[in-house]
């Protein structure tokens, strides 16, 4: 578990190109637990795409996480790709991704978050209010299932 950082001292930038090998690197210390290895090349396909609602987290210069959250239509978003470098899990990046998600969808008049995840995540989501709507087995690949959960903000 990673020693606690605070906001201040985190850069959260857009996603740009520059930061396209990092977050490969990023993806492929979360390869297997989190992601299935299969999923990269959907990766460097959303990467390539270069998505404008696809951020990066730097702490020191360096590229610890990545999330993204795209309006889907009128008042839901997706939330998409979100990783961490293993050594700051569990030191309060992931909170600080959901509240600037929070403050994403109040500021662009959301109510309804959709996520995918796996059984390793989806207690984490939970304490922010994600309740599953559905579970695939192996959805993700041998062992990691796929997860799909939901955040009602107008029940909050």
């Amino acid at each position: 578990m990673g020693e606690r950082v605070n906001n201040n001292q985190l850069e959260f930038q857009d996603y740009s190109m520059e930061s396209y090998n990092h977050c490969i690197e990023l993806f492929d210390l979360n390869c297997p637990e989190f992601f299935a290895p299969i999923e990269k090349s959907d990766y460097i396909e959303f990467l390539n795409q270069k998505e404008d609602s696809y951020f990066t987290i730097h702490h020191n210069s360096i590229l610890i996480g990545a999330y993204g959250i795209h309006i889907t239509s009128g008042r839901s978003a997706s939330q998409s790709w979100t990783l961490i470098h293993p050594d700051y899990q569990g030191s309060g990046i992931g909170r600080l991704i959901m509240q600037r998600i929070f403050s994403y969808m109040e500021k662009n008049d959301i109510d309804d978050l959709s996520l995918s995840t796996s059984q390793h995540t989806e207690a984490f989501f939970m304490k922010f209010g994600a309740r599953r709507i559905d579970f695939i087995e192996n959805g993700w690949g041998e062992g990691l299932h796929r997860i799909e959960m939901e955040i009602d903000r107008s029940k909050h």
